[in-house]
C-alpha cells in the first residue's frame, strides 16, 4: 500500500484501525469513520492523495472521488529548509549552513533547496536534538516538502495536485498561498473541479493529541481562478492563547489543493507548474495573487518568503 502504514507511526495517535486480523489489512478505518479497502486506498493514491490525506478524508471528499479512476503520470518534489533568523547569526555560522547550496535570501529568511537524502538527515538530527532537550541552538529553522503531481483520469482530463507537508513547523503561521499554473494556450481548468484542505494535530496535557482541518470546496472565496491556473490562500493553525494544561500546541501540519484540466487544442505535453509561498511576517494584510503558468507572485511581496516552484510534465 505504498508505505501507507509507515506514516501512522510518525503520528502520536494511531488513526487507522485494522478491522480484523483475518482481513489482512484489506479494510481500514480513518479518523472520520470511513472504511477503505486496499483497492480504494490504491485508487485514491493514484489520484494524487497522500496517506495523510486519506487518513483525514471526510465523506464529502470521498464521494467526490470514489468513482474516479486515475494514474499518476508525472510528479516533481522540492525539499526546502528555511533559516528564519539569519540576522541573528554570525557569518561563520551562516556560511557553514549555506555553503555550496542553492539558497535565496528574501525578507529576513534564507530559503535553501536540499536533496532528499540531506533533507531527511537534517530532520533526523533536529529530532535527536529535541529528544535530548538540546534545543538551545541559535539557528531557527523550518523544513517543508512540496510535491506537484499529474494524474491521468479515465476521461480525457487530467488532475493536477499540490501536496505540502511541513516536516518542521515555521515559527510564524499566518497565510500561505499554494497554486498550480498551466499553459493556457493548450489547456483549461475544468470549472468547479477545485478542492483544497489543511490538516493538523494539536497537543495539550489535558486533552492529548487532537486532529483538525479546514476545507476549501468550490464555494470558497479563498481561490484565485484564471485561465493560467488556480491558487488558494490558507490561514495556518496556531497554538492556543494562554497557558495551563489546556494549552494546545500545533505539532503537525500539511495541506493540499487540486483541480482538473482539459485540452483546448492538440498538444504534445501537459505542464503543471507548482507554486507555494509562506507568509513569514506577522500581521493581517490584503493578499494579492498573480498566477499564470510558471509565473507566480503575491503581494505584499515583502511579507512572504521566496516561493517554491516545481514542474511536473507529461508528454504524449
Amino acid at each position: 500500500m505504498k508505505k501507507f502504514i509507515s506514516l501512522l507511526f510518525s503520528l502520536s495517535v494511531v488513526f487507522l484501525i485494522y478491522t480484523t486480523k483475518e482481513a489482512l489489512a484489506s479494510e481500514l478505518t480513518n479518523v472520520n469513520g470511513l472504511n477503505f479497502s486496499d483497492e480504494e486506498i490504491q485508487n485514491l493514491q493514484s489520484l494524487g492523495f497522500t496517506d495523510e490525506a486519506i487518513i483525514n478524508m471526510d465523506e464529502e471528499e470521498y464521494n467526490l472521488n470514489k468513482d474516479l479512476k486515475g494514474d499518476i503520470v508525472a510528479e516533481d518534489t522540492k525539499y526546502i529548509k528555511v533559516i528564519e533568523n539569519p540576522e541573528e547569526l554570525n557569518s561563520s555560522t551562516l556560511s557553514k549552513n549555506t555553503k555550496g547550496l542553492n539558497t535565496t535570501e528574501i525578507n529576513g529568511s534564507i530559503v535553501i533547496e536540499l536533496d532528499e537524502e540531506t533533507f531527511y538527515k537534517e530532520l533526523e538530527a533536529e529530532e535527536q536534538k529535541m529528544n535530548l532537550k538540546a534545543s538551545s541552538s541559535v539557528i531557527q529553522t523550518s523544513y517543508k516538502k512540496l510535491t506537484t503531481s499529474i494524474s491521468k483520469l479515465s476521461t480525457n482530463k487530467y488532475r493536477i495536485t499540490n501536496n505540502m507537508t511541513w516536516k518542521k513547523l515555521p515559527s510564524t503561521r499566518e497565510y500561505d498561498v499554494t497554486g498550480i499554473g498551466i499553459n493556457s494556450t493548450y489547456w483549461a481548468p475544468v470549472p468547479d473541479s477545485q478542492y483544497g484542505k489543511q490538516t493538523w494535530t494539536k497537543y495539550s496535557h489535558m486533552y492529548g493529541t487532537e486532529s483538525g482541518n479546514a476545507t476549501y470546496n468550490t464555494s470558497s472565496a479563498n481561490y484565485k481562478k484564471g485561465a493560467g491556473g488556480y491558487s488558494l490562500k490558507m490561514n495556518l493553525p496556531n497554538d492556543s492563547i494562554g497557558g495551563g494544561a489546556a494549552h494546545k500546541t500545533v505539532k503537525t501540519m500539511s495541506n493540499y489543493m487540486y483541480y482538473s484540466v482539459s485540452p483546448l487544442s492538440k498538444s504534445g505535453q501537459l505542464d503543471a507548474y507548482g507554486h507555494y509561498t509562506h507568509q513569514n511576517k506577522s500581521g493581517t494584510y490584503s493578499i494579492g495573487i498573480s498566477l499564470g503558468g510558471p509565473s507566480f507572485s503575491v503581494s505584499p511581496s515583502n511579507k512572504f518568503d521566496s516561493a517554491i516552484s516545481t514542474h511536473a510534465q507529461v508528454k504524449f
